[in-house]
């Protein structure tokens, strides 16, 4: 895959960084129906949630994918 150059870096890295942390901010509601989320609206990251998270405890995902097509980043 090319890179034509109307992408620039501050982007690419602009959108990994909201990504990941929009990812821990939802870590606490996925797969909750919105129904959930309205009644217990994530306000602060704390223990609990869909996955039991302890306080403290994070989970840890990597976005690398995009690295391998923009490698400069």
């Amino acid at each position: 895959m090319k890179h034509d150059g109307n992408i620039s870096s501050k982007k690419i890295a602009g959108s990994i960084i909201g990504m990941t942390i929009g990812d821990a901010l939802g870590a606490h509601v996925e797969f909750r129906p919105r129904t959930y989320l309205v009644e217990y609206p994530v306000t602060e990251l704390k223990g609990g949630g869909t996955w039991g998270l302890e306080e403290g405890k994070k989970i840890v995902k990597i976005y690398s994918t995009p690295l391998l097509f923009h490698p400069k980043i």
